[in-house]
C-alpha cells in the first residue's frame, strides 16, 4: 500500500510504502528510506485513507502534492501542518 505523507526524518512530503503483518506495520519513506513500526487496524487504514483524500482535495490550491505519483518522488512544500 503506498500513501502521501511528510517524512520526519528527510523532511520531505514523499510516497511512503506500508507493509503489514498481523497487527503491526511498517512505514518506509521511499525517498530516504527511513523506516516506522506502528500498529495497525481498521481505524489506521481509514485515518491514512482519510488523509489521502484530503491530500488530493489540497492538489488545487498546493500543486506540488501532484508530483508525488511515484515512489521516490518527494517535494518541500510552504506549509508543514497537514
Amino acid at each position: 500500500m503506498l500513501f502521501r505523507k511528510k517524512c520526519p526524518l528527510c523532511g520531505y512530503w514523499t510516497i511512503f510504502r506500508v507493509t503489514t503483518r498481523f497487527y503491526r506495520a511498517r512505514e518506509k519513506c521511499t525517498y530516504c528510506g527511513g523506516e516506522k513500526s506502528v500498529p495497525w487496524n481498521r481505524k489506521v487504514q481509514a485515518d491514512m485513507d482519510e488523509k489521502e483524500k484530503y491530500l488530493t482535495e489540497m492538489e488545487t490550491v498546493c500543486l506540488e502534492l501532484r508530483c508525488l505519483k511515484e515512489p521516490g518522488d518527494h517535494v518541500r512544500l510552504p506549509f508543514s501542518s497537514v
